[in-house]
């Protein structure tokens, strides 16, 4: 299947919401345009940079690439339904494109390798940082990239 790549970038959109001045979004980490804490070469975003609406949407775009290029050559996400591919993708945009297989992750790992979407959705939700500020949000896109996962 190929990855629903529109599905994917629209969903990102929809949590990470766009800033055009950096800020910190999480401790002491500079973000800027949808959650990008870093430009596709590498240097760190820092406080008082700026990005316009389109160069974000293009970092953002070439992020996700960058993402997918490696989730794509993993064997058991590939065989995963294109909706399913684009839930991993918001997934991974959120939590970190090297999840599969590192601790802290097992639960997601594990039903990924099953490939039961039921329990791939499942395993999403437990994501959500229980008792911070972030919970709430964090509920509602795991729960958003559940119905895609689950879409046929």
């Amino acid at each position: 299947a190929v990855v629903n790549r529109n599905g994917m970038i629209e969903l990102i959109k929809q949590f990470e919401g766009f800033r055009s001045d950096a800020y910190h979004h999480t401790g002491d980490v500079p973000t800027i345009g949808y959650g990008n804490t870093q430009y596709l070469d590498g240097t760190p975003v820092k406080l008082g940079d700026t990005i316009s609406e389109s160069d974000a949407d293009a970092l953002m775009g070439q992020t996700v690439d960058k993402f997918w290029d490696k989730l794509k050559e993993n064997p058991y996400i590939k065989k995963l339904p294109s909706n399913a591919q684009a839930a991993i993708g918001s997934f991974a945009y959120n939590v970190g494109p090297d999840f599969f297989g590192h601790p802290g992750f097992t639960t997601i790992t594990k039903a990924i390798k099953g490939g039961d979407l039921n329990k791939i959705g499942e395993a999403m939700q437990l994501y959500v940082n229980p008792g911070t500020q972030f919970e709430d949000g964090l509920r509602r896109r795991r729960e958003a990239e559940r119905q895609l996962l689950l879409k046929p």
